[in-house]
């Protein structure tokens, strides 16, 4: 049985960011882990539900971003949370639903909370190699 659902409206209620370096130490090579987490699904009606989620960057030794948040959802609300009670997980088809719209939608976020605490993106930027353009040709990056 698929259980498949709608974000109807997602909610960010807590931010926290933490850089363990001064501007002087620099490390150059960082791994950088990003995840998120269902933290507790509640029904609201037989269709309705709120998710409570958590969205962590791991800069390694060099700091953190954590930001937490609930969604409201439309679906099968009863039968999700009846999974979560029971197994302390969501159907997979359900789960990916609700990660990939919190990574997304979290990301943004953590790109801007990073520029302010001197933390990397948390992603990996990509690399640019302008290459000598033929002597009558155009520039390609």
């Amino acid at each position: 049985m698929s259980l498949t659902a709608d974000i109807t409206k997602f909610e960010i209620t807590g931010l926290d960011a933490k850089r363990f370096q001064n501007m002087v130490e620099r490390s150059s090579n960082i791994r950088i882990d990003q995840n998120s987490s269902i933290t507790h699904v509640n029904p609201i009606s037989e269709t309705e539900g709120v998710l409570a989620f958590r969205f962590c960057v791991n800069y390694a030794a060099l700091g953190y971003i954590n930001i937490s948040g609930e969604l409201l959802f439309t679906g099968p609300a009863q039968q999700i949370t009846e999974s979560w009670m029971d197994k302390g997980n969501i159907p997979p088809e359900t789960a990916n639903i609700f990660h990939s719209f919190i990574v997304s939608s979290c990301m943004v976020s953590a790109v801007l909370i990073a520029r302010e605490v001197k933390l990397p993106p948390p992603f990996p930027m990509p690399r640019v190699n302008v290459q000598r353009p033929p002597p009558d040709g155009p520039e390609v990056a």
